[in-house]
């Protein structure tokens, strides 16, 4: 198992976020997080990279209690985008990705091999035409895919992803979830997205997880759990699902009331 977390609890003060959340993700698979704003989807994802320590519960990476790894053991297993990363330098784009491998790295980031996974993970992301541009003049779709190949090229088998593609256009999305499907299935890594389209989700993920005011409420195949039931319980709303003939996934369209 790439990734076990088991009763994981936490809170702010006396407001408790997460109440007993367990999740797992196996190696090549993508388990997608959803749920309404407030759920306690983004703090879970902070538990999981270790970045805050659960009031209760454990975290379990290859095996190994994330509490007991050093920053170093960490970063080599686990890679984490958050949702609006950013730089203080104005680093050209294949240098924010070549910070990626620091974890790899035994000294300096000149390896030919740190270079070659830089270049790749930006053609991953769909983004070689930026490699030589400052980050700091890229536009915020543009950024976003030089942190999400940022995170590919640390080459970490536990990618946290938090809404990578919220600021892409629909093309650029599905060409996003797309190549890093396929990728990361082939390299036998483990991916845990947190996602607010639902379609996306559907269509990508092999597994998606249902938070709800800190708790699971929902987990398995989106053929299992997406349903109208589930949108108007969860999200509040009324929509139609349906389930495509070509993709064989659920799709959504939410409804005016």
């Amino acid at each position: 198992m790439s990734l076990e977390a088991r009763g994981l609890r936490f809170a702010y003060g006396r407001r408790d976020v997460l109440a007993g959340v367990d999740l797992e993700a196996r190696a090549g698979e993508l388990v997608g997080i959803i749920g309404p704003n407030g759920s306690g989807k983004s703090t879970l994802l902070r538990l999981l990279a270790g970045l805050d320590r659960p009031g209760a519960g454990h975290v379990r990476v290859q095996g190994l209690d994330l509490a007991r790894l050093s920053d170093a053991e960490r970063a080599g297993r686990v890679a984490w985008l958050p949702q609006q990363p950013r730089i203080a330098f104005a680093f050209t784009a294949l240098q924010v990705v070549l910070l990626g491998r620091t974890a790899q790295a035994e000294g300096l980031l000149d390896r030919p091999a740190d270079r070659a996974a830089a270049e790749a993970a930006l053609a991953a992301v769909d983004a070689s035409a930026l490699a030589e541009r400052p980050v700091d003049t890229l536009s915020g779709g543009e950024r976003q895919r030089v942190f999400l190949a940022q995170a590919l090229a640390q080459g970490a088998p536990l990618l946290l992803l938090d809404e990578p593609t919220a600021h892409l256009d629909p093309g650029q999305a599905m060409t996003v979830w797309g190549a890093l499907a396929s990728r990361l299935r082939a390299e036998g890594r483990a991916v845990v997205a947190v996602l607010h389209d639902v379609n996306l989700a559907a269509q990508f993920c092999d597994r998606v997880v249902v938070l709800e005011a800190g708790r699971v409420v929902a987990a398995g195949a989106p053929g299992g759990v997406i349903d109208a039931g589930l949108l108007e319980r969860v999200f509040g709303i009324r929509a139609e699902v349906g389930r495509h003939p070509e993709a064989g996934v659920p799709y959504v369209v939410p409804l005016r009331r």
